[in-house]
């Protein structure tokens, strides 16, 4: 098909026009100490002085000639629409049974509700006692006023994970845990909705529903050029996930290689991109000073059925033939003066960068020394705080999924 010009993610470190971004906020107000777990959070945030560091990090966007869309903003337009929201009202209940009477009238507040209130609801979650459920059948009855009938969704500021693009199509990820797989949808109705969305034509390399293939995140997802692509296996991406994208992109898309890299699974690295990410032309910044993770090639086969996969020599080699380059820099988090430093620099994200165009990134001020060696490598870093945001693991490139990155 005829795809847009306009929504297309070119690069890693392509001009960066547009983005989506999601103020913290009201979901962050919901975490408690007995529900961060439940949630993937290390413990409770201040919602107040998160907020604010991410204005921060909305206003360097802004600064940077970066057309910044807030979900809330974007959700709330697409539930006035009336077709929209019956679509994700029915999502979010299709796993109830329609005949009690708690969740028959619970679909009908949520379809009369103002569109601003729904949206909260869908971010921030919704208790019985919002619900007005009070007096309806044994949920009303029995429950908490405080129980969650919609969670919570105090990670979705960190809209990448959800929702990637790979130059002229969309992957509206299946996330690995329940915690997060209500972000996908309210994603998903954006892009079905939205006159933003519906009046281009793009691809949906994933849909992001749970019969949709296996667990996929957009923080171990890369593009590096018009043809090739590096996607993680980790934590939070499944092999599965990673074959079903491969053969996805091959057969309706100009990628024709991808490097997947193994990563351990462990909270420390979550995704690919809580370890590197691209800073500039052929340049990486790495968290560890030796990072030689297992990787291979995968490209298509002669028919539609078949993958080609070949291990590389070496993360470097693999790397290098990717992007048709002898000159690969790995600038190192590592390189730093002790292994204390690398370890709460990593910790803090500070290689988890967002790049407006090569060689200029925004990144954390808290990671002192490794802002420090990317300047003397000729980067230009701009600073947010970060010293809220940054406990809830994840850094720039985590806080934004860019929907136009074009070189003219």
């Amino acid at each position: 098909m005829g795809v847009s010009v306009v929504l297309r993610v070119e690069s890693e470190i392509a001009p960066l026009k547009r983005v989506i971004i999601s103020n913290p906020l009201e979901a962050l107000r919901r975490i408690v100490p007995d529900n961060t777990q439940k949630y993937l959070f290390d413990d409770i945030l201040y919602p107040e002085v998160a907020e604010k560091e991410h204005k921060i990090f909305a206003k360097i966007l802004k600064e940077n000639g970066v057309e910044v869309f807030f979900l809330e903003e974007l959700l709330t337009e697409t539930l006035k629409i009336e077709k929209a929201r019956k679509w994700v009202v029915q999502k979010l209940l299709m796993n109830y049974e329609f005949k009690l009477e708690f969740v028959q009238d619970l679909y009908q507040f949520l379809l009369k509700i103002p569109a601003s209130q729904l949206c909260f609801y869908l971010i921030a979650g919704m208790t019985v006692g919002e619900a007005k459920l009070h007096d309806k059948g044994l949920m009303g009855a029995a429950s908490p006023q405080d129980d969650f009938i919609l969670p919570p969704h105090p990670n979705h500021f960190f809209t990448r994970d959800p929702s990637c693009w790979l130059d002229s199509g969309v992957s509206i990820n299946r996330m690995q845990y329940p915690a997060r797989r209500g972000e996908s949808l309210n994603f998903a109705v954006i892009y079905k909705y939205h006159p933003m969305f519906t009046k281009e034509k793009f691809h949906i390399w994933n849909d992001g529903s749970e019969g949709d293939g296996f667990p996929l995140e957009g923080g171990d997802i890369f593009s590096l050029g018009r043809d090739f692509a590096m996607v993680g296996f980790s934590e939070r991406t499944s092999l599965h996930g990673v074959e079903t994208l491969a053969y996805r992109l091959f057969e309706q898309g100009p990628i024709k290689r991808i490097l997947l890299v193994e990563i351990p699974p462990c909270r420390t690295m979550m995704h690919l991109d809580t370890v590197m990410t691209m800073v500039d032309v052929d340049t990486f910044c790495v968290a560890f000073k030796e990072f030689s993770p297992k990787c291979w090639t995968i490209r298509p086969g002669d028919s539609a059925s078949q993958l080609i996969i070949s291990e590389e020599k070496s993360f470097r080699v693999g790397l290098s033939r990717g992007l048709k380059t002898n000159d690969l820099r790995i600038l190192s988090v590592g390189n730093t003066e002790s292994i204390f430093v690398q370890q709460r620099e990593q910790w803090t994200d500070a290689s988890n960068l967002l790049a407006l165009a090569p060689g200029i990134v925004i990144g954390y001020e808290r990671n002192i020394k490794t802002n420090a060696m990317l300047r003397a490598e000729g980067i230009k870093v701009l600073e947010i705080f970060g010293a809220e945001l940054g406990r809830a693991r994840g850094g720039a490139r985590c806080m934004s999924c860019p929907i136009e990155r074009r070189s003219k």
